[in-house]
């Protein structure tokens, strides 16, 4: 997941990756519609969590470069905590081990549609379970399964310790998994926890427009708006304020 800060000003300032350049750009966009007075309907929290990122290539299924996959993390005893990321829709039973270590369970986690090429995927964790309550400190698995056609495809899963560790974790490259890192960091977030979901799309303005009208919130010039990205088209405005 990578963040980025909009300063509405005179002159914008963007801190962007370079994959994320075009959707950032059409956030700036975006941004400019909105020049009235600051409202604010929501006290701000400061959220610690773990964000990863990874590169899938393809094993060679009879649907490649289509895939699906999905991001989950479990605990040290092999219990589900939370799924996180998942690019499938009606294919999902072929994501067979996160069906039956998750049970199909999806909920706050960042959906899509199947992936029409292997590309990099982005997930965090807030190091919360499903039911929204915090985790013990301890170590954590994270899991990821991907295939490209009607049967289990491959996966992989490393341990990270949770109240323990805030430095960058680099994974070796796997056979079908690259450019792998994980690293803690810190997020500004609505009290209320909640993430506002922005699909880029041909009815992009109605789209932000909806979402800023649910914070209750008015943009103004010298207002700042923190936008985390997560890959494709989707994306999470965090924090306005």
């Amino acid at each position: 997941m990578n963040r980025s800060q909009i300063e509405i000003m005179g002159e914008t300032t963007v801190n962007a990756n370079t994959h994320q350049t075009n959707l950032m750009l059409i956030v700036i966009m975006l941004l400019f519609v909105f020049s009235q007075e600051l409202t604010l309907a929501q006290e701000i929290d400061t959220v610690s969590v773990v964000e990863f990122q990874v590169r899938t290539t393809t094993p060679g299924g009879n649907y490649s470069p289509k895939n699906i996959g999905a991001i989950w993390v479990e605990d040290a005893a092999g219990v589900f905590v939370k799924s996180l990321t998942i690019w499938a829709q009606t294919r999902r039973q072929y994501l067979s081990t996160w069906n039956t270590n998750t049970g199909g369970n999806d909920v706050d986690a960042v959906t899509g549609a199947t992936s029409l090429n292997h590309v990099t995927h982005y997930a965090a964790w807030d190091f919360t379970d499903v039911y929204g309550n915090p985790v013990e400190t301890g170590d954590y698995t994270l899991q990821l399964e991907m295939t490209d056609e009607h049967s289990q495809g491959p996966q992989y899963s490393f341990t990270f310790p949770v109240g323990s560790a805030t430095d960058t974790i680099f994974l070796s490259d796997q056979t079908y998994f690259h450019d792998m890192y994980l690293y803690y960091t810190e997020l500004s977030v609505p009290h209320d926890n909640q993430c506002y979901e922005l699909t880029v799309s041909n009815n992009w303005q109605a789209d932000l427009a909806a979402i800023l009208a649910d914070l209750g919130v008015v943009l103004a010039d010298g207002d700042t708006l923190e936008f985390v990205t997560n890959g494709g088209n989707y994306g999470c405005i965090y924090c306005i304020g």
